[in-house]
């Protein structure tokens, strides 16, 4: 009996409807893609014209942590902005590797500046144990600033554990921080005092491809 031998049963006709369906359900979503691209692209040039028309002379960027279509939509702008006229200024949640692989090429060319909390290049001997650490130089201030705050708690928790008491050192006028990877840590109320804001803007690497975001202050026309 051959039947025996048959290891792969013969797909029903159920399977295959299915397959139908997932197929259907897969060229239909790459149809919105493609005209929720299209539209973004045609708002983008939209807003662009109308930024012209009124003589404007930047653009800011502000967009969420990618949970909406902001951010697509600021992409959309970098990519299709071509007048050196009109600068380019962008929020920290910009400041992503997605930026660099999505529009880093345009990002250099229109001089896209984005104001951040903290750069590698400002502090290079943390970025130096981050490579022992972590097999990477590349840290963004989003690990620095949550670095600096982790060990601020650990040094306040030895002296008092508690939530008050935490709140009571940190809210304290003496109250100081000097080893901090981002610099010096005191607050003002539930901020952090004197906080500093880093400029950066994207340029190529000198050799290979590829970009990545320096400080505003480097002065080499490409990142060696």
């Amino acid at each position: 009996d051959s039947s025996k031998w048959n290891l792969w049963p013969a797909k029903s006709s159920q399977d295959e409807d299915q397959q139908k369906i997932s197929r259907k359900k897969n060229k239909n979503y790459k149809k919105r893609v493609a005209r929720r691209t299209r539209q973004t692209k045609k708002d983008a040039e939209k807003a662009l014209n109308e930024a012209r028309k009124q003589g404007v002379t930047a653009i800011l960027l502000i967009p969420d942590g990618g949970q909406s279509k902001a951010l697509s939509n600021a992409y959309e702008i970098i990519k299709i902005n071509d007048d050196p006229n009109l600068n380019l200024v962008g929020a920290d949640t910009l400041y992503r590797s997605k930026t660099i692989t999505d529009v880093g090429m345009k990002a250099a060319r229109n001089q896209l500046v984005a104001a951040v909390a903290w750069h590698p290049f400002n502090n290079k001997g943390y970025s130096k144990n981050a490579d022992s650490f972590w097999r990477t130089k590349n840290v963004s201030w989003l690990t620095a600033t949550s670095y600096d705050a982790t060990r601020v708690l650990a040094e306040v928790a030895d002296d008092d554990p508690t939530r008050e008491g935490v709140n009571q050192i940190l809210s304290g006028d003496n109250f100081v921080f000097r080893r901090g990877v981002t610099g010096d840590i005191r607050f003002n109320g539930s901020e952090r005092a004197n906080s500093k804001a880093t400029l950066v803007k994207v340029l190529p690497y000198c050799k290979g491809d590829g970009y990545n975001f320096v400080p505003i202050v480097f002065k080499n026309k490409c990142i060696l």
